[in-house]
């Protein structure tokens, strides 16, 4: 579970998050699998919130050196120094 959480981050990490309030959707795909995402600047945190491709939830609390969260129901918890960039297909 960890594993597809720290896919999900460090591909939506790729692209720049937004430093403003307003959430945008974004996409992007790998390994064949596509996922929708928002991110919302919570001050001191973002919120990583979006679903796969299949309709798996996942939501993502992004802090200065964690990432805590679910997918798929499931809690997930990573250091950010775990987190190895990706090449990614954006789309």
């Amino acid at each position: 579970m960890n594993k597809i959480a720290l896919t999900i981050f460090a591909a939506a990490t790729t692209f720049a998050l937004p430093a403003h309030a307003e959430s945008q959707k974004e996409s992007f795909k790998h390994d064949g699998s596509s996922y929708t995402y928002t991110v919302t600047d919570l001050g001191e945190a973002k919120l990583i919130r979006g679903m796969t491709e299949d309709g798996t939830p996942f939501r993502l609390i992004v802090r200065e050196t964690s990432v805590r969260g679910t997918y798929n129901g499931n809690r997930v918890s990573f250091d950010r120094a775990e987190v190895k960039p990706l090449e990614i297909a954006a789309r």
